[in-house]
């Protein structure tokens, strides 16, 4: 039994839209996701049925259907419920209140498939104080009770791996001092 191309259309929407609803995806984290397929584990079919399984090769990823993906991924966007523009908007905030600098969200937005120019917008249009985010991050981290103060090295480390340029750690920590 041969499954019709509105039904995979279909089937495709509703797993983009089910995906969407847990919560934001860029256009290329949903891609990948759709063309992994995934159908017997995923709602799409159950193990024994025959039909779902011409739709995949043994890695369980969809075979010769990208072009269908490609107007699913533009239905969605078209219908709102895809947009990278909200889904850098999410990450950063979620990742900036979790003590993230700059340098880190860029480059973890780059690995989701976001463009360089939204990346940069995003991130000017916040009206971050970068300053104050990394003093935040070092009083929680290092200023509580109980614990000795660190370094400033140790410090300059922790916000340097968090993706805070050496600019924003001079004018959180001040000059070293010897």
């Amino acid at each position: 039994m041969q499954v019709s191309k509105d039904d995979l259309f279909l089937k495709f929407y509703t797993r983009g839209v089910r995906l969407l609803g847990n919560r934001e995806h860029s256009e290329s984290e949903l891609r990948k996701k759709l063309l992994r397929g995934g159908w017997s584990r995923n709602g799409f079919g159950r193990e024994k049925d025959k039909k779902y399984q011409k739709l995949t090769d043994g890695a369980h990823t969809v075979v010769g259907y990208p072009c269908l993906i490609d107007q699913v991924i533009t239905q969605l966007k078209t219908d709102g419920f895809l947009s990278d523009e909200r889904y850098s908007e999410s990450y950063i905030r979620m990742r900036m209140n979790r003590g993230y600098g700059p340098a880190y969200l860029t480059n973890e937005l780059r690995k989701h498939g976001i463009s360089e120019e939204l990346i940069e917008d995003r991130l000017k249009s916040n009206d971050i104080s970068w300053v104050e985010t990394a003093k935040k991050i070092i009083a929680k981290r290092y200023c509580s009770e109980g614990k000795q103060s660190a370094s400033w090295e140790k410090k300059a480390r922790f916000l340097k791996n968090r993706g805070f340029s050496a600019d924003v750690i001079l004018n959180c920590l001040g000059n070293r001092k010897d």
